[in-house]
């Protein structure tokens, strides 16, 4: 064959295919397959099973009860009357058994496969409305699901290419405690890894640019909370920006500059945590070959979780509706009574 010749995709078709492995993905594609009898195809580049199963839920849960335990340890035990000593945490042993409570990616294909799912370990790209590469394959279907998620976000912070940074992926993998840690966004996930690694032993300062900490929650829980932080030795600057970051030896120097004009100052750290949103996983799907509609914050969808492309549906945090996992199985269902047929339509999800 000449150089110039090219091998003709594979091509392959199905009743539904479905971009990505996550709460989403499977939820639909599960409940098309078991209700409607559809063939499906999931298809994934990274990571099997989603955030949920690998990072965000059981993962990190079990790292909260590693942080309760040693706190507790250290706070609790010496005022009931049990001598301990203080509580030390080997980060590495308490990474090697988070994995441990963790399915295998190649377990996780194994099991959609069982179930009847074909599985595409690939990344896809739209080649026309109802067309996909996937690797040296072509998937065709009248029907397309995208569930493809989100990622951290990467605040505009002068320097931040040039740090390595965490986020709550990464840091789920680290085998020393740092010394300190600067975290970036006092939402859920920010204040959870930073009472976490506070508890670890970290010296852990808490910045946002909200004027308190938990910013949807009511102002009385807010306050109770940073309290309660306050009383761990956590750090807690709100209202503040993170202006540049760099390098400084064996730590990060911040510049903070306070949202009321005051005076910039900075602060050290050995590392930095960034946890002050998402961005949807929507780059390489080359949606503008199928017309679908983008935001900065996701892709857009109406009620039914119609996308402005015939024939696709998106769901879960590629949304950016509310990015829960009992929220992208919700929308994932609505999506698939919708394609193929029934009247199903998402009620309203507010976020106050």
């Amino acid at each position: 064959m000449l150089a110039s010749e090219t091998m003709p995709l594979v091509a392959e078709r199905f009743d539904l295919v479905v971009l990505g492995g996550g709460s989403a993905a499977r939820d639909g594609a599960n409940m098309a397959m078991r209700d409607y009898d559809a063939r499906v195809a999931l298809v994934e580049r990274v990571r099997w099973g989603g955030s949920c199963p690998n990072v965000a839920c059981s993962p990190t849960k079990a790292y909260l009860v590693a942080a309760e335990l040693a706190h507790d340890l250290n706070s609790r035990a010496p005022v009931i009357g049990i001598e301990t000593g203080p509580a030390r945490v080997d980060l590495a042993r308490v990474r090697a058994w988070k994995e441990s409570l963790k399915k295998t990616q190649e377990q996780w294909v194994r099991d959609l496969e069982g179930a009847g799912l074909a599985t595409f370990s690939e990344q896809a790209t739209f080649t026309g409305p109802h067309t996909l590469r996937v690797g040296e394959r072509e998937l065709e279907a009248d029907r397309i699901l995208i569930a493809t998620g989100s990622r951290t976000a990467v605040p505009p912070v002068e320097g931040i290419d040039e740090i390595d940074w965490l986020d709550h992926v990464s840091a789920l993998d680290l085998t020393e405690v740092p010394r300190s840690l600067l975290v970036v966004g006092c939402g859920a996930v920010g204040l959870e890894f930073g009472q976490m690694f506070a508890r670890f032993g970290a010296q852990v300062r808490l910045v946002d640019a909200s004027e308190r900490i938990a910013p949807l929650a009511d102002g009385e829980a807010s306050a109770t909370l940073a309290a309660a932080l306050h009383d761990e030795g956590i750090e807690l600057a709100a209202n503040v920006l993170v202006q540049r970051v760099r390098q400084d030896g064996d730590e990060v120097t911040a510049t903070i500059a306070p949202r009321d004009g005051s005076e910039p100052y900075e602060r050290r750290a050995e590392r930095v945590l960034l946890a002050s949103g998402r961005v949807p996983n929507v780059e390489e799907l080359g949606l503008e070959a199928a017309g679908v509609e983008t935001t900065r914050s996701g892709i857009t969808v109406d009620e039914h979780l119609r996308t402005s492309a015939s024939g696709i549906w998106a769901a879960g945090d590629v949304t950016a509706v509310a990015q829960f996992t009992p929220i992208a199985q919700y929308q994932a269902r609505i999506a698939v009574d919708d394609m193929f047929g029934k009247d199903a339509k998402a009620e309203v999800i507010k976020l106050a």
